[in-house]
C-alpha cells in the first residue's frame, strides 16, 4: 500500500488556510472530484505558495505513549523550497531551517550549518499524481459532499467534507501495486476509515486550495477491536492514536528564493549526529 501514499498525500493536501472574514459566494457546488482536480490544476498554475503544515499525534497514557507535535512553514515551488521546521516529542522541542532548490539543500540545526551541493529537490514531477489523475481517483479515495465553505483571506471557498473510503483504497492498492488486500486488512481498513475525517477548502473564483485538514480518531475500544491490526495493514502502529494534519496556503505565485550559507559543513556530519547512535 506504500505506493498509494503518493497520490493519497497529493490528494490529502492539495489545500490551504487563513482566517474566517468576507462573503460567500454562490453558485452550484462542484462535483467532489471535480473540486479537487481543480484545485491541483489551480496551484500548479499558480507555481508556489506559502505554507504552514502541522501534525499532532496524540499518545494513549495507559500506553505510556508520547504527544508528538510537528510544524513546518515556509514557501515552496517546483524549483526552490523554504523551511522553518519545529518538533516536539515528550516534552522535548527541537527547530532547524531548511534551503533546497534543484540543486542544493542546506539545514540550520542548533544554530550550525550543514550542506550539500549536487543534492536537491531533483525533478519529481513524474511522482506527483496530475490533475487528471485526481479527477479519476478522488472519488474512490474519499466519500463526502461540496457545500459553502468559510471565507478565508476574504475570498469564498467550497467546502469538500467527508472520509476516507476503505474499499476504494483497498481497490486502488491492487489495481497499482499488483498486491493482494485480503478480507482482513479490507474490514481493518473499514474500521479505521469510519474513524476518519476529511476537510478540503478550495476558492470559488480561482480553484486555489487553502485549507485541509486530516483526522484520525480512535476511542479505546477500538484500538482494542484493532489489536495488531494496523501493523497488518502495513502502515505502522502510530495510526493506533488521534492523529490531526492540517495544511494552510497563501500568497500565491510569488518567487521563492533564499541566500545560500556561505560557510558549512558536509550534510554527513549532521546525519551522524542525529542518527549515528542508532546503527
Amino acid at each position: 500500500m506504500r505506493k498509494l501514499i503518493p497520490l493519497l498525500a497529493v490528494l490529502v493536501l492539495a489545500a490551504c488556510g487563513g482566517s474566517s472574514t468576507g462573503e460567500q459566494g454562490g453558485g452550484q457546488p462542484p462535483a467532489p472530484a471535480d473540486l479537487a482536480a481543480s484545485a491541483v490544476g489551480a496551484l500548479e498554475e499558480a507555481g508556489s505558495a506559502h505554507y504552514v503544515f502541522e501534525v499532532e499525534v496524540g499518545g494513549d497514557a495507559e500506553e505510556d505513549s508520547s504527544d508528538i507535535g510537528l510544524r513546518v512553514e515556509g514557501d515552496a515551488s517546483k524549483d526552490a523550497a523554504t523551511a522553518d521546521v519545529s518538533v516536539e516529542f515528550d516534552g522535548i522541542g527541537l527547530s532547524g531551517t531548511v534551503l533546497a532548490n534543484q540543486d542544493e539543500v542546506f539545514v540550520d540545526f542548533m544554530g550550525r550549518w550543514y550542506g550539500e551541493r549536487g543534492l536537491g529537490l531533483g525533478d519529481r514531477a513524474d511522482e506527483v499524481p496530475s490533475e487528471a489523475d485526481v479527477r479519476e481517483y478522488f472519488d474512490t479515495l474519499f466519500t463526502g459532499t461540496v457545500a459553502e465553505g468559510p471565507a478565508i483571506d476574504g475570498a469564498a471557498t467550497w467546502r469538500f467534507e467527508g472520509k476516507l473510503d476503505a474499499d476504494g483504497f483497498a481497490d486502488l492498492t491492487e489495481k497499482f501495486e499488483d498486491e493482494n488486500v485480503t478480507a482482513e486488512q479490507r474490514a481493518l481498513l473499514r474500521l479505521v476509515a469510519e474513524k476518519t475525517h476529511f476537510v478540503l477548502d478550495v476558492g470559488q473564483e480561482d480553484d486555489l486550495p487553502r485549507h485541509v485538514e486530516f483526522r484520525l480518531e480512535l476511542s479505546e475500544e477500538d484500538v482494542e477491536a484493532l489489536g495488531d491490526g494496523l501493523d497488518v495493514l502495513g502502515i505502522g502502529s502510530r495510526l493506533g492514536e488521534n492523529v490531526a494534519v492540517s495544511l494552510d496556503l497563501s500568497d500565491f505565485g510569488t518567487t521563492v528564493e533564499y541566500d545560500a550559507p556561505s560557510d558549512y559543513r558536509p550534510l554527513d556530519e549532521l546525519s551522524d549526529q542525529l542518527f549515528g547512535g542508532l546503527e
